[in-house]
């Protein structure tokens, strides 16, 4: 995945069109179709590791135990 993205400069000013048009994204298929259940998979599993580390390193810092105020967790929900 690294390699794919190796010819951006993220944030320079010399972004290329040309350069993002000769790419190829080659996505996961299944009996020749796009594979959106693996996809959906892969990323909750994504999710769920990242939100395991975020549990362990607020358990780690005591802060594991806290309730969000109600305009704090409408923009949890929101995104």
């Amino acid at each position: 995945m690294h390699l794919a993205f190796s010819q951006f400069a993220w944030g320079s000013s010399s972004f290329n069109t040309d350069v993002l048009q000769a790419q190829i994204i080659t996505l996961p298929t299944k009996n020749h179709k796009i594979d959106f259940d693996f996809m959906e998979s892969f990323i909750a599993e994504l999710e769920a590791e990242r939100i395991a580390e975020l549990s362990a390193y607020l358990t780690v810092i005591g802060h594991d135990n806290f309730e969000l105020y109600s305009e704090d967790r409408q923009a949890v929900d929101y995104f």
